[in-house]
């Protein structure tokens, strides 16, 4: 599997360096280059040689011609894809988030800005921020360009590839240079708060995705079974099960029949969080529930 996955990251960059991407690429690699000896020429402050500065504007070359430029200049614009965002592949991503090539490749991309500028800037939080509203601003130029869905798996995705970037720069105290001026305990802190703040974020997001798309798998069930009672659905079992257990995304994993109840439980994991909806008709109407934990894992009845 590993072994699949690293071929599919790699027939994904490949498509990159098509003939136009590669043209973008080069322009843009250009244009670090004058920026780095701006930065030398009248940077007379900055920390970092231009060596450094000439790999982190080349970071954010990557990002810019990865996921605008790949097959060329954009030719349409629609202001109107602004507001058309997806939630599919965050969904899809909560299944299996290594088994996505995509989304490795999205990780993958914002690791060298995250560590690059922070080594430069020495300010993680700062730079943290920058990429992530880097990374809101490139959805938004892919839905008004044509050249890719605003998805927040792609958020998830680089946020992700620019706090571990971050995250290494800062535990190498953002340089070699910074020993003299950083005590041991202030490095420490200092990785332990960025940590902090990346737990943080994912477990907020992790359990908000998972309410939501809790919420999703009930509505859906709600939608198709409205109006069934136990009469009902047991007619449908009979003629077509899978319209019953197939009813969303994920196939039912468990049910239970008693004289007065049949219950089918329907999963809804994100992330590892455990999460589901049972659907229980009785002789005179249908009930939704949602549960959460050991109720959608242990044999029900």
């Amino acid at each position: 599997m590993v072994l699949g996955q690293i071929g599919s990251l790699s027939r994904d960059a490949s498509a990159v360096w098509s003939s136009k991407g590669m043209v973008a690429l080069l322009v843009l690699v250009g244009v670090s280059a004058l920026a780095t000896l701006v930065v030398a020429r009248i940077g007379t402050h900055a920390e970092g040689s231009p060596l450094m500065w000439f790999v982190g504007f080349v970071s954010l070359a990557v990002i810019v011609v990865v996921t605008l430029f790949r097959d060329g200049l954009p030719d349409a614009w629609n202001l109107g894809g602004i507001s058309d965002w997806s939630a599919a592949g965050l969904r899809l991503l909560s299944r299996d988030p290594f088994g996505s090539s995509q989304f490795l490749l999205n990780v993958a991309l914002f690791v060298p800005a995250g560590a690059s500028w922070t080594w430069l800037l020495r300010r993680p939080f700062f730079v943290a921020a920058g990429l992530g509203g880097m990374s809101v601003l490139v959805e938004l130029l892919q839905a008004v360009t044509g050249t890719g869905a605003a998805d927040v798996a792609d958020i998830v995705a680089n946020a992700v590839g620019a706090g571990l970037g971050v995250s290494v720069a800062a535990s190498l105290d953002f340089g070699p240079a910074a020993n003299s001026r950083r005590s041991e305990l202030g490095r420490r802190r200092t990785t332990g708060a960025i940590a902090g703040i990346v737990v943080l974020a994912l477990v907020t997001v992790g359990s908000i995705g998972a309410s939501r798309y809790q919420q999703s798998v009930e509505n859906s069930l709600r939608a198709e079974f409205a109006g069934t009672n136990r009469s009902s659905i047991e007619a449908r079992l009979a003629a077509d099960p899978n319209s019953i257990f197939g009813a969303v995304s994920d196939l039912a994993n468990g049910s239970f029949t008693s004289e007065t109840s049949l219950q089918i439980r329907y999963p809804a994991d994100f992330f590892g969080l455990r999460r589901c909806v049972y659907v229980i008709w009785n002789w005179t109407g249908v009930d939704f529930q949602k549960a959460t934990g050991e109720a959608c894992t242990r044999l029900i009845g």
